[in-house]
């Protein structure tokens, strides 16, 4: 019994097809028996023979931490940026949608001023209650305040403006059901990053 000379397990070399260390040793016929933590590799068991392995210690692989860089826009990166582009135009889609049905749907707070305004009077106390109206109704959800709410609701927040219509209520709703997606989502592929 004695310990290989090289102190290596053995490596072929490409070019002359010899084996140096513990393999250069059986091949050579000068040990009958070696014994270590030898791989067993293609390469080597087309020259010498293997017993069975008794023990798996589960090999592991040690390496150094990859060094990310502190980026400001780190959270961006679970979805992709088409993907980031898709749902700000569907942001921009949905509020132009519900603040169409805001303006036209008699059910809503602009539409049923714009339905009630046939209704003007000469009168100053009645002019006085329609300008107020009318600037409630302006104020109530425009392009922006409908903006706002996609974007609150994208970023699970509340706001006290909401459509009430049926239909922007369900215009509202698919965007909700939207949002409830990609978050899901972009929480499940933050976990990696």
């Amino acid at each position: 019994m004695y310990v290989v000379p090289s102190g290596t397990y053995g490596n072929k070399d490409p070019s002359t097809g010899e084996w140096d260390g513990l393999i250069s040793e059986m091949v050579g016929r000068r040990a009958d028996i070696g014994i270590g933590a030898i791989f067993i590799t293609r390469d080597r068991k087309e020259d010498i023979d293997y017993t069975t392995p008794f023990m798996d210690l589960g090999l592991q692989i040690i390496m150094k931490k990859p060094t990310v860089a502190n980026d400001a826009f780190r959270f961006f990166a679970p979805l992709s940026p088409t993907l980031w582009a898709y749902i700000g135009g569907t942001l921009f889609v949905v509020s132009f949608i519900i603040t169409i049905i805001n303006k036209l749907s008699p059910y809503d707070h602009h539409g049923s001023f714009i339905h009630n305004s046939c209704a003007i009077s000469n009168e100053p106390k009645k002019q006085k209650k329609f300008l107020k109206i009318k600037k409630k109704s302006l104020e109530q959800l425009n392009f922006l305040n409908a903006t706002w709410m996609s974007v609150a609701s994208l970023l699970q927040q509340g706001t006290d403006k909401y459509p009430q219509s049926l239909s922007g209520q369900i215009t509202a709703a698919f965007w909700f059901f939207l949002v409830l997606l990609v978050t899901s989502t972009y929480t499940a592929n933050f976990q990696p990053f």
